[in-house]
């Protein structure tokens, strides 16, 4: 059961590590922080032990949102700056990665060490490498989240009406767009598998499937909360998704890799 727990303390880290650093607004948002209606056994969480106060690695940034990890660093894409900062784990120093670039937003490093980066005020998608800058993706709307798998960049278009969002890739080396799956209703979470894209769509409070190649979402609804941020364990044939309350509090969820039924994994008052 420790192991169990342990695991799940592990993948609520990634939700929060690999979500864009922004405040999340829950102002309309669907759901009640004293709902008990979800059908799913409440897991307690491991115990953790103490640990000391965190060390600020870097300060006074202009609207940090996204972060990935390299090796010994973090990568950072500064929204408010136009920039993206390269920062060193043992907290020696930081360089800039690029400037000038129109609301870096999302990010993510491929496997070969080239960066992916969502540029909300600009519409667009860029590769740095080499610390050269080449945009692979222009009018992409609102793009937000990121993720590099199986040769693709894959991101959110996080649109701004109703049903205009959309799930798009194209190959790392660059070439046409591809759209993965459109008409989503304000998507915020991204997470893909092998075979698999799965997106939160906090309009329609959904939690949910598209192949990796495209067609149409597979998904259920969370009757309790707004799903959020997502991550898969492809091993375990697991889902995990947070999903705040309109009330204030929250829910960490999960679900089968098909989207069945819906348990809880904690709650936050």
């Amino acid at each position: 059961m420790r192991g169990e727990l342990v695991r799940i303390w592990r993948l609520l880290v990634a939700l929060a590590t690999t979500t864009p650093m922004v405040a999340c607004d829950t102002t309309g948002l669907g759901g009640d922080a004293g709902a008990t209606h979800d059908g799913g056994v409440p897991v307690p969480w491991p115990d953790v032990p103490s640990v000391p106060a965190p060390t600020v690695l870097i300060d006074a940034l202009d609207t940090p949102c996204g972060v990935t990890m390299g090796e010994g660093m973090l990568l950072i894409a500064e929204q408010g700056g136009g920039r993206v900062l390269e920062v060193a784990l043992d907290g020696s120093g930081e360089r800039e990665i690029a400037t000038g670039l129109g609301g870096p937003y999302g990010i993510v490093m491929t496997t070969g060490g080239d960066l992916f980066v969502t540029l909300r005020d600009a519409g667009a998608v860029v590769r740095i490498r080499d610390g050269v800058v080449t945009e692979v993706a222009s009018a992409q709307g609102r793009p937000g989240r990121i993720v590099a798998a199986g040769g693709f960049a894959y991101w959110i278009d996080e649109g701004t009406g109703a049903a205009d969002g959309a799930l798009r890739r194209v190959a790392l080396e660059g070439g046409a767009v591809e759209e993965i799956a459109a008409a989503l209703e304000a998507p915020r979470g991204l997470a893909v598998t092998t075979t698999r894209c799965y997106v939160t769509e906090t309009g329609a409070r959904r939690i949910g499937w598209v192949p990796i190649d495209g067609g149409g979402i597979t998904g259920i609804i969370d009757e309790d909360g707004t799903p959020l941020g997502v991550a898969v364990d492809e091993g375990a044939g697991e889902v995990y998704w947070t999903a705040p309350g309109r009330r204030g509090g929250g829910w960490i969820r999960r679900t089968d890799l098909d989207v069945g039924a819906i348990a809880r994994v904690s709650f936050s008052p």
